[in-house]
């Protein structure tokens, strides 16, 4: 009695010892390219701010259980058809960069559920940007859009548009949605002069 005792003990010992080993690999935000790539299979959270990238490294391809990639704060003026090879990602974000055209290669994420595309100098968003049918949060905070594709209002997860800061005026939004769109929250900025604003 007291030898099954101590084997079911020891089970649940190892239980608890591999779920906590689990759990520190999936917590563990990499900023760090070259220690990443130690365990590639392993990064779920990358995060390369502020690392003066013109381009995503072609390292990252390697990531392919990658659920969430920070690139904020680079330079990075274009994305490579590769991205949808991170068919995992869940979170994206591009903020602060130098893109001026929506990446089409961001609608093969079919799992992306987050994409934060403030401060770039985009101007439309895609007719066919209702391919993301698990994004929930798009944010285009301080871009140059102007006006939303028709599409906008066929994706089924969408909770939160962010507007803020860009062509689209609250008067100009409402005068072609009057009732907003379903289930969605958006920001904008009432009677903002956006043609004065500066990147």
């Amino acid at each position: 009695m007291k030898k099954t005792h101590g084997v079911l003990w020891l089970s649940a010992l190892l239980t608890i010892v591999c779920s906590t080993d689990l759990w520190s690999q999936e917590g563990k935000v990499y900023t760090d390219l070259e220690d990443a790539l130690r365990t590639p299979k392993e990064v779920i959270h990358l995060e390369l701010r502020k690392d003066d990238l013109t381009s995503i490294p072609s390292e990252v391809w390697r990531f392919t259980n990658l659920e969430i990639l920070d690139l904020g704060k680079n330079d990075i003026t274009s994305i490579s058809d590769s991205l949808s090879t991170l068919s995992h990602l869940r979170i994206l974000i591009l903020e602060k960069n130098e893109l001026t055209s929506f990446p089409l290669a961001i609608l093969e994420l079919a799992s992306l559920e987050e994409l934060y595309l403030a401060d770039n100098r985009i101007e439309m968003l895609p007719d066919s940007i209702h391919r993301l049918s698990a994004l929930r949060h798009l944010d285009m905070w301080h871009t140059d859009v102007s006006t939303l594709p028709s599409t906008i209002t066929q994706m089924p997860a969408l909770r939160e548009l962010d507007l803020r800061q860009t062509y689209l005026s609250e008067q100009d939004f409402y005068r072609r949605y009057p009732e907003g769109i379903e289930n969605v929250e958006v920001h904008l900025t009432y009677g903002c002069d956006c043609g004065k604003k500066g990147h």
